[in-house]
């Protein structure tokens, strides 16, 4: 269920919300923080951690130009280089410790690595026969969760300090999964094959691997965050077409809505709180970055920051146990006559 979106793209579809948007009447609005500096080229932000803290990569994906970076505080941004003999790196998760997880090429294969300030990057291995691996989150007790590959294809790992790196397994007729957030209470979330299809799932010590299901009609799921309450969002859907969806425990798994006359959605971050984001299409197909409130009801985060802060907010990755929200977008305006017109970070903070 790829949903392919260049820059150029993005823009372009966006280029009329300018005009078009309009301010949503609630009670919370946002200042903006931009991120990056001219100098630091295309950067993209995955990891939020509760104290704004920020992990990506800076330039093209899988190029010897791509590095991974941390920004803490205050701080400027710092690239944390690569494995022994590598060519490039890319940062996914970000824990309140400043613990940072991702992925960097070693001598033959991608491994998965956490880095901290004090010992620097450090490679996670692999499972008993893969020669690779990649991870995408880390909670405060030093768990990380991602996915390890090889002859036998990908599947979901927890790895801890003193456990080392441990299969989650598939669903039920499955081949591959993968991990793509964890909690502090232990709970991790991603997709599995089975034999209905690729499917969401949680996991937890205690119960092992729960398949979420779809939304009625739909093909296939992806859960993409959880909280430490088990509720779980992600998106639902079939081809190209995807619905955001939010599960408990106690309710199962339910459709949060779009934008007016959107059919493309996806809720990609959760809180403590049980704020959601993610982004919405618009009738226009334009991409908006948008905000699920714990009211379920969705509002487009353009109309909830300043017209004068000159930005388009496209995607929104992340979301902390503050309400802070790590966000993709452009600043404005976009020129429609460049090719690319290259996205930045930018962090939101409620007023």
């Amino acid at each position: 269920m790829k949903l392919l979106r260049s820059a150029t793209a993005r823009a372009a579809t966006a280029a009329g919300i300018v005009c078009a948007a309009t301010s949503l009447a609630v009670a919370q609005s946002y200042q903006v923080t931009d991120l990056q500096t001219p100098d630091q080229g295309n950067a993209v932000a995955r990891g939020l951690n509760n104290a704004g803290g920020v992990a990506g990569r800076t330039g093209t994906t899988f190029s010897t130009e791509t590095r991974a970076f941390v920004l803490r505080g205050a701080r400027p941004l710092e690239l944390i280089g690569t494995l022994p003999q590598g060519e490039y790196s890319s940062a996914f998760g970000i824990n309140d410790l400043e613990q940072v997880v991702g992925g960097s090429n070693a001598a033959t294969s991608l491994q998965a690595f956490i880095w901290d300030a004090a010992t620097g990057m450090r490679s996670l291995g692999a499972l008993p026969g893969d020669n690779g691996s990649q991870a995408f989150a880390i909670n405060n007790r030093g768990q990380v969760v991602g996915y390890s590959s090889g002859p036998q294809g990908m599947r979901a790992f927890v790895w801890s300090l003193a456990m080392g790196m441990q299969s989650l397994g598939t669903l039920p007729g499955g081949r591959s999964s993968v991990a793509l957030a964890v909690t502090d209470a232990g709970y991790v979330v991603g997709r599995s094959d089975s034999a209905a299809g690729g499917r969401a799932f949680l996991w937890s010590a205690p119960g092992g691997m729960t398949n979420l299901g779809t939304l009625p009609g739909h093909t296939e799921s992806q859960a993409m965050a959880v909280n430490d309450t088990a509720t779980v969002v992600g998106f639902s859907g079939t081809g190209t077409r995807s619905q955001a969806f939010v599960w408990t425990p106690a309710s199962g798994i339910a459709p949060l809505p779009s934008l007016p006359a959107g059919d493309v959605s996806r809720a990609l971050g959760v809180n403590n709180v049980g704020q959601v984001v993610g982004f919405s299409t618009t009738n226009d197909h334009a991409y908006r970055a948008v905000l699920w409130g714990t009211d379920r009801q969705v509002r487009d985060l353009n109309g909830l920051v300043s017209p004068a802060a000159g930005v388009l907010l496209v995607e929104a990755q992340a979301i902390n146990n503050r309400g802070q929200i790590l966000v993709y977008g452009f600043r404005l305006p976009i020129d429609p006559d460049l090719h690319e017109n290259p996205g930045r970070m930018f962090l939101l903070t409620p007023l």
